[in-house]
């Protein structure tokens, strides 16, 4: 949607993830699916995670491929 839209950031909030029954990880792992099907011709696009704890903060880190 936000490549048909033109839009060059979005934030994604990791409602559900953890208390909501959707373990991080596992939100993690979905984020990561969506961004990795992109093509080039998308463009850039800032992706910014909104997180509300560590544990939370760490299996995005680990499940985004991102040094903590």
């Amino acid at each position: 949607i936000a490549a048909e839209r033109g839009w060059r950031s979005i934030a994604v909030p990791a409602l559900g993830a953890g208390t909501g029954g959707l373990a991080p990880g596992r939100s993690a792992a979905l984020l990561r699916s969506a961004l990795d099907e992109l093509t080039p011709s998308s463009g850039a696009l800032l992706v910014r995670c909104v997180l509300f704890d560590g544990p939370t903060f760490d299996a995005f880190a680990s499940g985004l491929g991102l040094c903590t």
